[in-house]
């Protein structure tokens, strides 16, 4: 189970959510989850540029999460599409934080489908990345960034571990090592293909491995987990210990 919590000052927070609970008492429910132990975590999600992204805040909420026993975290920023919730977002900005309103039409001005922020001025502006300096703040307070993934016993049990691994690994690539981006697409897609892959990967043949479209940038952690049911480079990254719920 996870709750969002995204900003520390409740005072902030009420500008944004009036009629939700509190942060202190989203808290307060993540504590006694785990308290009674249940997997619990915090989505940092949406992070609001200038407000909710700054490392103060962060820090504040961070604290909280280790004083609370959370089991991981995931922070993010805010994607506003076109439509009644960017409206609504603008409105708000403009009577409470006008300061900023400026800044938020211009992250915001290319109006992508997507909601994204708007590339030359996240840049201009000095935009936090949020899921690097997130991410940056779980190994500091070490809590594991994202939520240990559960995965079934069956006949394709493998393939979804061999999959989760890939994924893990072009994350870091891309959004925290900052390798090619190219290489962790092509890992991300193969990440992809195994996770709907029809055959367990343990019971084919080399010659049926090989005949499977993979790219060569994955070919190493695929072939290293089929060995050893072990990525050394999640491991090298702290990243292997809490990628999958483990069984009580």
């Amino acid at each position: 189970m996870s709750l969002t919590i995204t900003l520390s000052n409740q005072e902030e927070q009420l500008i944004f959510e009036p009629r939700a609970s509190t942060t202190e008492e989203r808290f307060s429910s993540v504590q006694k989850l785990r308290e009674e132990g249940l997997p619990s975590g915090v989505y940092m999600t949406p992070l609001l540029p200038f407000i909710g992204d700054t490392r103060k805040n962060l820090e504040d909420l961070f604290k909280r999460c280790q004083e609370v026993d959370a089991e991981f975290v995931v922070t993010g920023g805010l994607i506003l599409r076109p439509g009644k919730h960017k409206d609504e977002m603008f409105s708000v900005i403009k009577e409470h934080y006008p300061e900023l309103l400026e800044k938020y039409t211009k992250l915001y001005v290319n109006d992508h489908s997507s909601g994204i922020p708007d590339t030359y001025y996240s840049h201009k502006l000095d935009l936090v990345d949020t899921i690097k300096l997130g991410y940056e703040m779980s190994k500091k307070y070490q809590i594991p960034f994202f939520e240990p993934r559960y995965i079934p016993e069956n006949r394709l049990h493998f393939n979804r571990r061999v999959s989760t691994v890939l994924s893990r690994i072009a994350f870091l690539k891309s959004k925290i090592l900052r390798k090619s981006t190219l290489e962790a697409k092509r890992i991300q897609q193969d990440s992809i293909l195994l996770e709907t892959l029809k055959k367990d990967l343990k019971k084919m043949s080399s010659e049926e491995v090989s005949k499977i479209p993979l790219h060569t940038e994955s070919l190493p952690f695929i072939l290293e987990m089929l060995e050893s049911d072990q990525s050394q480079f999640l491991m090298n990254h702290k990243e292997w210990d809490n990628l999958f719920y483990q069984r009580a």
